[in-house]
């Protein structure tokens, strides 16, 4: 599992933003703090959850 692939509600914005500026930088530890539901995908499925980290990523 990825947990940086996450469909996050707005509702959630400031929880994270407050987070992030206490100095908080594992995903992981946010989300217990949530009910969140981890869904099981399929390969074929993954594909469309390209890690980009790069603009020559983003271009591939």
């Amino acid at each position: 599992m990825h947990p940086l692939h996450a469909v996050i509600p707005l509702a959630l914005k400031q929880s994270l933003e407050d987070y992030l500026i206490d100095g908080g930088r594992a995903v992981r530890k946010w989300y217990e703090q949530h009910v969140v539901v981890e869904l099981q995908i399929t390969e074929q499925e993954s594909a469309a959850l390209k890690n980009i980290n790069t603009a020559e990523q983003l271009q591939s």
